[in-house]
C-alpha cells in the first residue's frame, strides 16, 4: 500500500502572502479561491479553511460571497 504525502504550507506561508505585494496577493487569493470551487460544492473543510483565510487577511470575501463565485464559476462567468 502506497502511502499518500500529506501536502502542508510552509509555516510563514499566510506571513509571507500578507507581506507581499498587492497584485500577488490579488492573484493568490484568485488561485486559492478557485481551489475551492473547482470542484462544484464547498464542503466543511473548505469552510474552515476559508475562514482562517479571512482571519489572517488573506481575503474579505464572505461565506456567501464564495457560494456566489462558486454558482458564477460552475455558469461559465468566472471568478469575478
Amino acid at each position: 500500500m502506497k502511502l499518500k504525502k500529506k501536502h502542508s504550507l510552509q509555516e510563514k506561508f499566510f506571513l509571507n502572502l500578507k507581506n507581499s505585494d498587492e497584485d500577488f496577493k490579488a492573484l493568490n487569493e484568485k488561485i486559492i479561491l478557485l481551489g475551492f470551487v473547482l470542484d462544484g460544492e464547498l464542503s466543511n473543510r473548505e469552510k474552515k479553511r476559508f475562514n482562517i483565510l479571512k482571519k489572517e487577511n488573506i481575503t474579505n470575501k464572505t461565506i456567501p460571497q464564495l457560494k456566489l463565485l462558486l454558482t458564477n464559476f460552475l455558469n461559465g462567468k468566472g471568478l469575478n
